[in-house]
């Protein structure tokens, strides 16, 4: 309806001011031809750029549903042929003396109209955008209530690890390697059985000390004003966890080799704290973040229960290592609070707060600010599509949020996600502006979720089958050797509807592994770095010459072997 009001009021605006010029063209001596073509020319002008934009929204490598080029194209080939017809007309001879039809017509009454037409033209664009700034109000209050009833309790000053995250930031930062690439370029290639190790090791022993306090403490929550979430909050002090689990996997590693199987398990038990940490602030970075760091906390687990002897199945038997291996939170909380970010950031863009521009980060090629047609294209947005497209990404994410309860449930193994997420998608009328790049978070979202899960079953696995191996002096042949001395039930591989987890013997060791995003079992993986395996499927090594290497990166050979460390 605001379309169709907008465009008549245009097409109102273009005939008439054809009409003022083919009036003014019958009353001038020279330059007639030049007031008609000026009457004709200058609606098209008008139009072409709305033409353009419309067109790059129905036609371009991202074409959406609600692009509006057809409407607006009849518009202009009505401007145009109307004003033919208003042309020809106007130059009829009428009368004996045979002037012109157009001399009678009223220049200034036809100017006025015009112009009253052309205000209108703005003023009711400008209206609609108003009425969207207005509603931006009411998604802004639904966007706080979302987050304020997901939030964790509140955390308590002297429980709150924010500010020793933020101090172990400051130790980084000091860091030359550091502040010039922002990470630790070295942590996933390092052997911490190397002097390089106990160097790295030893240049951030303070900020190693920072990390452990801060992982020792009950929660983390940063300071951000959570009822204004948005697009533009992603806090970037949870880099600064998952840099802290880095050192705290190698300074794991490193403990496990010197003997020391204690000191390593706190360090491992301390990964799983960050992420359950990286938890206590709202939104996806921050559920990404904990999926990420619950994964190095298995990998790291798995590596260091290489080197524990039968004098350390005590340890394996606490209640700490049990704590850490629970299951992993529910994304349900996160997928409800990045709807609340959708809501707040699509009140920003009505409100103008936001710009399009400043959201799509490459995703679209949507013109950057100061590019031909963005400001058209962003008033068209808020005043026309704004609404539709907030309500496709709210579908989106109530299907994200439906999914997330199913798997909460394991009741939706991952092919069937990604195919009902690409049905959502693949469906032309489900695709927006916004809507696009959110599919591509919430497969992300998903994935690390499902990941996370099927890591954490696999690191039960590797423990049982640790203490199976300090008992009797030897890994189990099989799983099913595991239950029920070691495991009530073997787990269920999430990446599956009902298959648990799988394993297959290395060279002096075993894997433990769960297929890939395709759902099927392709002999698990055939080396510990993922960029070299021949496979989709994933899986934790137990082998006694992996001792001590990164999770990621070893320089393994395919058969096993690791490599040469410098010792």
């Amino acid at each position: 309806m605001r379309l169709a009001i907008f465009l008549f009021v245009l097409l109102a605006a273009c005939l008439l001011w054809t009409a003022t010029f083919t009036a003014a063209a019958a009353r001038a001596r020279r330059f007639g031809w030049a007031l008609l073509l000026a009457g004709l020319v200058v609606p098209l002008a008008v139009l072409l750029p709305l033409l353009a934009v419309t067109g790059w929204l129905a036609f371009g490598r991202h074409p959406i549903h609600h692009n509006m080029f057809l409407p607006v194209a009849v518009t202009a080939a009505a401007a145009l042929g109307g004003g033919i017809w208003i042309v020809i007309a106007g130059r009829q001879p009428t009368g004996l003396a045979g002037a012109r039809a157009a001399g009678r017509w009223k220049v200034v009454p036809l100017a006025a109209a015009a112009a009253l037409a052309a205000i209108g033209t703005s003023g009711t664009v400008a209206l609609f955008e108003r009425l969207s700034a207005r509603e931006a109000i009411a998604w802004y209050a639904e966007a706080s209530a979302i987050v304020e009833a997901t939030l964790p309790p509140p955390i308590p000053e002297g429980a709150n690890a924010a500010s020793l995250h933020r101090q172990a930031a400051v130790l980084f930062r000091d860091d030359p390697e550091y502040r010039r690439d922002g990470f630790f370029p070295w942590i996933d290639e390092i052997d911490a059985g190397s002097r390089e190790a106990v160097r790295a090791l030893a240049a951030h022993a303070e900020a190693i000390d920072v990390a452990r306090r801060a992982a020792d403490r009950d929660a983390c929550r940063f300071d951000g004003d959570w009822s204004r979430w948005s697009v533009s909050s992603p806090m970037p002090e949870h880099r600064i966890l998952g840099h802290e689990a880095d050192l705290l996997a190698l300074a794991a590693r490193r403990a496990a080799i010197e003997g020391r199987p204690a000191d390593a398990l706190a360090d491992v038990v301390r990964i799983r704290r960050l992420a359950r940490q990286s938890r206590g602030c709202p939104g996806v970075i921050a559920g990404i973040q904990a999926a990420h760091l619950t994964v190095t906390f298995c990998e790291t687990l798995t590596s260091v229960l290489q080197a524990m002897e039968p004098i350390d199945l005590p340890l394996l038997d606490g209640s700490t290592v049990a704590d850490s291996l629970a299951d992993v939170p529910s994304m349900v909380p996160t997928v409800l609070q990045e709807e609340a970010m959708v809501l707040a950031t699509f009140a920003d863009v009505a409100a103008g707060r936001l710009t399009l521009g400043a959201i799509d980060g490459g995703w679209r090629d949507i013109p950057r600010d100061d590019a031909f047609g963005a400001s058209i294209l962003g008033t068209l947005y808020r005043a026309f599509l704004l609404d539709s497209d907030r309500e496709r990404c709210r579908s989106l994410a109530r299907l994200a949020l439906e999914i997330a309860a199913e798997r909460d449930r394991g009741a939706t193994p991952w092919p069937e996600i990604v195919r009902r997420l690409d049905t959502f998608y693949g469906d032309r009328v489900n695709r927006g502006i916004l809507v696009d790049s959110l599919q591509s978070i919430w497969v992300l979202v998903l994935d690390v979720q499902t990941r996370a899960e099927a890591s954490v079953r696999a690191a039960r696995v590797g423990v049982a089958a640790t203490r199976h191996r300090l008992r009797t002096g030897g890994l189990p042949q099989t799983l099913a050797d595991l239950v029920p001395g070691d495991l009530s039930f073997l787990p269920r591989d999430p990446f599956t509807a009902d298959e648990t987890l799988r394993m297959k013997p290395v060279d002096r060791g075993m894997v433990v592994y769960y297929v890939g995003s395709d759902g099927k079992d392709d002999g698990g993986p055939t080396t510990r770095e993922r960029s070299e395996n021949d496979s989709d499927d994933f899986g934790l090594w137990l082998a006694p010459d992996d001792v001590g290497l990164p999770p990621r990166d070893d320089g393994a050979a395919p058969n096993g072997e690791a490599a040469p460390a410098d010792r």
